[in-house]
């Protein structure tokens, strides 16, 4: 029998057909993992408690101002449109009580009957108090008088709120005791782009000693305005979430004149990849990366690797990469990091799905039957 002809074009197809398979099959192997690597670290560097922006430092300096209390209002010094509340005593010698509430002018001035006027610009109340009862004393008004002076509304002293919240602006104190919750409600609170940490930015001056023998009395009839000193500049960091949604109320510090309270945007961290709304999100509290790829909508089930998501982290060594294994971490079986500013989740396709589309690409392309759109 008369074996048929085999042309050499058939050969060739033959040929390139399974040079295709083997150069497909190598793909597969490479592309599946056989040949890749990646840094990697240990778990144990992303494993973290939840961070928490208030550190030491911020947290004495937040004491010390609750440490100062008792000396608040005797450090208060008084300035214009601040509303005073001013009680003589025995006034004109009889078992009288004498009451006014005197607005102090721009220039410091307060006007009181029969004394007249008088500057208390700078002085604190015992200051302002001794003033007036060595007035009724040295004018012969009242032999031993009595007065007591009390601020009913701090109007001289403001405090600026800057950053996410829902009206900026400068805001005077009118209490005596101010905290930085109570500044925070004058300006809206935070608004929705506000992250996890706000700063409240003070200026500390020097405080001068007073020369020995130096009294209240003693306090000049026109005092002038201190003179400049060199300043030192103190930042609280408070955690946001720590204070308004743990209670932890050692971290609702007093805001005292000329503080700026700042509230800056949110962190940010990545969710890329096989998700169902991958993006850019914001770090508002303490995140896990469960809790980071459930804000992105989940994983696509037929189509994600999730045993192989990728965290994505820098440092100031470089950027590092761990292996998560996510059904593993929601299992418990695995440590649920939590996220830091500019991480990146990246949740990568299934090797198998991956390898089994790049294969049908490159065959369809090497026979000319067009080219899908995206292979990866």
């Amino acid at each position: 029998m008369r074996r048929p002809k085999v042309s050499n074009k058939s050969n060739q197809n033959t040929a390139r057909r399974g040079s295709v398979l083997w150069l497909a099959a190598l793909v597969a192997c490479f592309v599946a993992g056989c040949g890749g690597a990646r840094t990697q670290v240990a778990e144990k560097q992303f494993v973290t408690l939840p961070p928490s922006y208030t550190d030491e430092t911020s947290r004495r300096l937040a004491s010390a101002t609750f440490s100062r209390l008792p000396e608040f209002y005797e450090d208060y010094r008084v300035g214009p449109e601040d509303v005073l509340e001013i009680t003589i005593f025995e006034w004109e010698l009889r078992e009288e009580t004498k009451s006014v509430e005197i607005r102090v002018s721009e220039t410091g001035i307060i006007s009181l009957p029969v004394i007249g006027e008088m500057n208390v610009r700078g002085l604190t109340v015992e200051e302002i108090k001794a003033k007036i009862e060595k007035r009724l004393k040295d004018w012969q008004i009242i032999p031993n008088p009595r007065v007591s002076v009390v601020v009913q509304q701090f109007r001289s002293k403001r405090v600026a709120v800057v950053g996410s919240v829902r009206d900026p602006g400068t805001y005077t104190l009118r209490r005596n005791v101010t905290t930085f919750l109570d500044v925070l409600s004058l300006a809206g609170g935070p608004d929705d782009r506000a992250g996890q940490v706000a700063y409240v930015i003070r200026n500390i001056r020097p405080v001068e000693q007073r020369k020995a023998g130096d009294s209240a009395a003693a306090a000049p009839e026109n005092p002038v305005e201190p003179s400049a000193a060199p300043e030192e500049q103190q930042v609280i960091a408070i955690d946001l979430y720590e204070l308004m949604e743990l209670g932890n109320m050692n971290l609702n510090v007093l805001v005292g004149d000329g503080d700026v309270v700042n509230v800056p945007e949110a962190k940010r961290f990545q969710v890329l990849g096989f998700v169902k709304d991958p993006g850019t999100y914001s770090l508002k509290k303490p995140t896990t990366v469960l809790e980071g790829i459930a804000m992105a909508r989940g994983v696509l089930d037929e189509e994600a690797s999730s045993s192989k998501t990728l965290l994505k982290r820098k440092t100031a060594n470089g950027e590092v990469v761990m292996v998560l294994d996510l059904p593993a971490i929601a299992r418990g079986e695995k440590p649920n990091p939590y996220l830091q500013a500019d991480d990146v989740i990246v949740v990568p396709q299934s090797g198998l799905r991956r390898s089994v589309l790049y294969v049908y690409n490159l065959i369809r392309s090497m026979f000319n039957f067009g080219v899908s759109g995206r292979v990866f």
